[in-house]
């Protein structure tokens, strides 16, 4: 089984779900908190890898990093 990932309807919970486990994580992060979440994340990914384009670097331009 291929790992799934959905949210709730009102947004708020979370649901990974794979062949032995589901995981449910409350998700109550607002849009500005998730991509600061995102991008501190994948900051290093950007930096580090040589076949990150200029483009996706964008991404997180002007996102506040944690």
């Amino acid at each position: 089984m291929t790992p799934k990932v959905s949210f709730s309807p009102d947004h708020q919970l979370l649901a990974s779900i794979d062949r032995e486990m589901v995981v449910l994580w409350n998700w109550n992060l607002g849009l500005d908190e998730l991509l600061n979440q995102g991008c501190t994340w994948l900051g290093d990914y950007f930096e580090n890898n040589p076949n990150v384009t200029e483009q996706d670097k964008q991404v997180c331009q002007g996102v506040e990093q944690s």
